[in-house]
This record gives structure tokens, sequence and C-alpha cells, in this order.
């Protein structure tokens, strides 16, 4: 029976990876049919084996109802009623999941197992708190082929005039801190109401590019609507941020938020606006000029693909209208991504995006010609937490990223390439209350 409870836990916790508790991989059955189910609907065998089919496409309803047809056929077969309380922590019914939990700790199984059911009666009981915390900190390094993001044909305009710029450093090194909070408040309405609010701080050193410091606060506060139609997000946001220690962007913002959910899909439209107040700085005494309001409104979606994957895609119109004309932009995103949830925590996202940006005022201080960007990017992020190496670690994650950066333009000052590599631990603390 231990066995038996064993393996069928781990086939369940692998499936449900993107249900953020996955243990390690496992193999799933051979794929049972609907019109098989149908043929012979009162088989507990055929249902548990097509319900485990359903879990590891991560199509969970029709899996719900299969394993409720076995467990009326055979109430004491234990396994079924192990993955049907994950298939419904899932579906968010978190009194039922805890309840099947409660009694399936009373069954015989080992202690390492008996352990992961209470971890997950403890998130249970945390995702039901009217009140939640989060904590986070973490610090990494990061490389940049090209920090100053010189032109890769090593000359800069001026006033049409080409300036030899090749001798001048390049590559540079950064160390980067990073904390922050979350704070859930749980509105009490039966539709689940939310206020959310977060404060985070950022601070990078840099080897040698000693004008690019930074240090970054951002402070949020929103409220979630939730309806049958759709969820509605409304928020408040400010960011400061510091070059070289001293003040250089103030940016008061808003944005609202339409989700609309499905039973694996997301589908959202958002518009923000943002006053960005850009305050003389030793690093750019012009800055003041790019004073101005910025916008964006983007539409996305998101699928879960199975239970070990997640794609993703959003397209995004940007303007900017700025104190100085020159700085004025209307701008085009596209955006994909891609995530792999291989087991036991780890993740593997990759992204591609393209970005078509116009400047309608030339710099003529530069070039009489208008600038026009283009900008590709490519990036791909490893995470692996330690805990299943370290328990005493297992609220640590360890990620390894890589970006490629290739911009365009009709102004070679704006020309270049980049690529950055960093490696990044983070500890995350939750609680509810």
């Amino acid at each position: 029976m231990k066995r038996r409870a064993r393996t069928v836990l781990l086939l369940a916790l692998a499936a449900l990876a993107a249900a953020a508790c996955p243990l390690c991989a496992g193999t799933a059955p051979a794929e049972v049919t609907f019109e098989q189910v149908l043929a012979r609907p009162d088989d507990p065998d055929l249902n548990y084996r097509y319900a485990l089919a359903r879990v590891e496409a991560g199509d969970l309803l029709p899996a719900l109802s299969a394993l409720e047809r076995v467990i009326a056929a055979a109430p004491k077969r234990y396994e079924a009623l192990l993955v049907h309380a994950l298939v419904l922590y899932r579906l968010e019914s978190l009194d039922e999941a805890s309840r099947e939990l409660e009694v399936l700790e009373k069954l015989p199984l080992e202690p390492g197992l008996r352990a992961r059911i209470r971890q997950l009666q403890a998130d249970i009981s945390r995702r039901q708190s009217s009140f939640r915390v989060s904590a986070r900190l973490g610090g990494g390094v990061e490389n940049n082929s090209n920090r100053k993001a010189l032109p890769s044909s090593g000359k800069m305009l001026f006033n049409d005039g080409l300036v030899d710029v090749s001798a001048a450093g390049k590559a540079d090194t950064s160390v980067a801190l990073f904390a922050g909070a979350d704070f859930w408040q749980d509105l009490g309405s039966a539709k689940g109401h939310e206020l959310s609010e977060s404060i985070t701080y950022y601070r990078t050193e840099q080897g040698r590019v000693k004008p690019l410091n930074m240090d970054a606060l951002s402070a949020r506060v929103a409220g979630r609507y939730r309806a049958s139609a759709a969820d509605a997000v409304l928020e408040l946001k400010y960011a400061e941020v510091m070059l070289a220690r001293r003040s250089y962007l103030r940016n008061p913002g808003a944005a609202l938020r339409l989700e609309r959910r499905s039973r694996s899909s997301l589908l959202f439209l958002e518009e923000s606006f943002s006053l960005q107040r850009f305050v003389k700085n030793p690093v750019s005494s012009g800055a003041p000029d790019r004073t101005g309001s910025s916008a964006r409104v983007s539409l996305g979606w998101e699928r879960q693909a199975g239970a070990a994957m997640r794609l993703g895609a959003e397209y995004g119109l940007s303007w900017k209208a700025a104190a100085v004309a020159i700085y004025n932009y209307a701008e085009h995103s596209l955006s994909l991504s891609h995530v792999w949830f291989p087991g036991k925590g780890a993740f593997l996202e990759s992204s591609l995006g393209c970005s078509l940006a116009s400047y309608p005022t030339p710099n003529t201080f530069v070039s009489r010609r208008r600038r026009k960007d283009t900008a590709l990017k490519a990036g791909l992020t490893l995470g692996l937490p330690l805990g299943p190496a370290w328990r005493a670690l297992r609220d640590v994650l360890l990620s390894v990223s890589g970006e490629a950066q290739n911009y365009r333009s009709t102004i070679t000052n704006y020309s270049y390439s980049n690529y950055k590599a960093g490696l990044t631990l983070s500890w995350r603390w939750q609680a509810g209350f």
C-alpha cells in the first residue's frame, strides 16, 4: 500500500507541476479515449487511467468527473482519492481538497509523503487566510557585453558628422541586491474581491561604468474586483530611480487591467498611464527634457498547455509626449513566451520579443534624419529550487539567465548589440493570518 500510494502521489504531483507543488517526474499511463470511457462508464480502472491522462494534459474538469465515478464505484480506492484532492486543489476548491487531504493523512504513508501532504495543507490554509504576506530578498551578478550601448559601427553622429568611439570600453559586470514585500487583504466578499500592496527596492553596483550605478524604489496598491464576465484590477503605482546615488526619475502612474479566465487560458487587456518627471542629474544634465506623459495599451493571452507547459503572447502600443519634442515616440511591440516545468519546482522560461519605434521629430544636434528603431530580444532563464538538494534551503531559488539584444536604427548612434548573462539567488517567505 505504501509503495502504491507513493507512486500515485508522485505521478499526480508531477502532472500538476504548474500548481506550485511539483515533486518529481513520472510517466503517464497509456492514454484512454473518452469513447472508451463511454463504452464502460462503470469501470473504475478505465476511468482512473482516463483521469490520469486528463491530468497530464492539464484538462482538469473531465479528470474530476472521471475520478468521482471511480470513488463512487470503489470508495476505498485511496489513490483515486489522492489524485481527486490534488485536482480539487488545482481547481481552487480548497475546502474540499483540505477535507480529502485530512482523510489521506490517516493512511499508512511513509513520513516523507505525509510531510508533503501537510505542506500542501499548510499552503491551502495560507491561501484561505484573509490576510497574506510575502517577503523576498536576493542578489546576483550580471555581465553585459555592451553596458554603455555604444554603436556597433564604432562611430556616433554629431551634427551629421561621425565621431570615432571604437576605443571606449563596452563590457561591464554589475552586482545587484533586491528586497521586497507583498500584502493581500481579502475584502470579505463571497466573490473574493481583493486588495493588494507591494514595495520593492533594487540596487545595482557597476564594476566600471560607475555613473550607471542605480537605486530604484517602487510601490503599488491594487484592487481586484471579481465578476463572472471578467476580473477588473485597478492599480496605482509610484517609482523613483537614482543614478550615481542622485535622483533621476520620479514616476507616478495608474493602470486598469481586465482579465477573463477560462479553464486553461487567460485573456487580458491593460491600459497604463504615467507622468515621468526627470530630474537634472550629474550623469545627464539634459534629463528634464525627457519629462512628460507616457501611456501603453496591451493585449495578452496565456494558456496552460498541459501540466508542464505554459504559453504566452502579448502585443503592446506605447507612446510618449515629452517636454522636448525630440523625445516623443510611438512604439509597437510583440512578445512570445514559453515556460516548461520539468518537475521538482524547476522551470525553464524562454522569450522572444520585437519592437518598432518611431520618433517623428529629428534631433538636429545628432542628425536631420528621422529616427526609427527596430529591436529584437531573445532570453532564456533556468530556475532551480535548492530545497530538493538541501531541505534547509527549500525557500531559496537559483536562477541562471541569458539574453541577446539587437537594436537597429536609421541613426547609427542607436544601432548596437548587447549580450547579458546573470546568476541570481533569491529567498521567499510567505505567511497567512
